[in-house]
């Protein structure tokens, strides 16, 4: 059954603790489709390479079916941010832990190569829970995270996930960025 946002019910509790299985980031499975399960279902199609709607069509629900967590390029445990997919991943052990929607630069220039995140800030109305890793460039909580570039060059993450991710990334974890 098609989903989107506003819906409830036990189908959006069912897609909401499939999506939190399959490592996707969201705040609550609380059988309501709200902004955080908008936010997974949007990583779940970018991953999958379907159309960027938000919404949970057949062909969304047979990609969540089939989805395996993404295999990470390196090993050990990092960040890494695929900017063609716009979606960031929480590496541990070499193992895809958490799976999070961004958007990265609009014009390209959110930077490419291995960082390590040596400052971090946390709070903040506009760069939420900052976590630098090169120049000014950080990941950060924001209050607009299309499904699409937009930022100015920061890897921009939901601000519900943002204070989450902060507590996950320690000073000098690698940052590891690629098309």
């Amino acid at each position: 059954r098609s989903l989107h946002i506003g819906s409830r019910g036990r189908a959006v509790r069912l897609l909401e603790s499939t999506l939190v299985a399959h490592h996707f980031a969201l705040l609550h499975a609380d059988s309501y489709f709200g902004a955080d399960t908008l936010e997974a279902v949007y990583a779940l199609q970018k991953l999958s390479g379907l159309s960027r709607s938000g919404r949970m069509s057949a062909a969304a629900w047979l990609a969540l079916g089939r989805s395996t967590p993404p295999r990470p390029r390196l090993r050990g445990s990092y960040i890494e941010v695929d900017k063609t997919k716009q979606v960031l991943y929480v590496v541990r052990n070499s193992e895809v832990t958490l799976i999070v929607p961004v958007s990265t630069g609009a014009t390209g220039n959110t930077p490419i190569g291995i960082f390590h995140v040596y400052s971090k800030v946390p709070g903040g109305a506009v760069m939420y829970y900052s976590n630098y890793f090169t120049g000014a460039f950080a990941i950060h909580g924001y209050v607009d995270v299309p499904p699409y570039p937009a930022s100015h060059g920061c890897v921009r993450v939901p601000m519900w996930i943002a204070t989450h991710l902060y507590g996950l990334i320690p000073m000098g974890m690698r940052v590891y960025i690629h098309y």
